[in-house]
């Protein structure tokens, strides 16, 4: 797996529990399963499309660029 993926999965997963959202309600608010947040949590995606990343962003309140966001655009 890759090792950045995994950390900025972390720190999504984070950011989600200091909302207060179960991957559930994020995965509603921004458009996917929540498996696919799942996924992402855990590094097991190598890209993701831009506007899922930034949505995923606005949702949980993270800055796109606090992220690697050139890592997972398309």
């Amino acid at each position: 797996m890759d090792e950045k993926a995994i950390k900025i999965g972390m720190k999504i997963k984070l950011a989600r529990i200091a909302r207060g959202y179960d991957q559930y309600t994020l995965a509603s608010l921004v458009g996917v399963k929540n498996n696919d947040i799942s996924l992402i949590e855990r590094g097991r995606v190598g890209k993701i499309e831009t506007t899922l990343f930034f949505k995923i962003c606005s949702a949980i309140g993270l800055e796109a660029s606090s992220l690697d966001a050139e890592r997972f655009g398309k």
